[in-house]
């Protein structure tokens, strides 16, 4: 799934991002150093953000 949220707020120290979705929705992301440096981040501009969403279910055999 991809989204585009505006960047409300930046902690350099945590390398975090407070981020608004489309909905209004608040979510206070941590960049991984690998990926993203929060001090490139502009307040009011636009990240891309592609993510996915997993879940487990219990396989047959450990079904009682």
């Amino acid at each position: 799934m991809d989204t585009n949220p505006t960047v409300l707020g930046i902690e350099a120290a945590s390398n975090s991002a407070l981020l608004r979705g489309a909905r209004g929705n608040l979510v206070k992301v941590e960049l991984d150093q690998n990926i993203g440096d929060a001090k490139r981040l502009q307040i009011g501009g636009k990240v891309g953000i592609t993510y996915a969403r997993a879940f487990s279910a219990p396989r047959q055999e450990d079904r009682c």
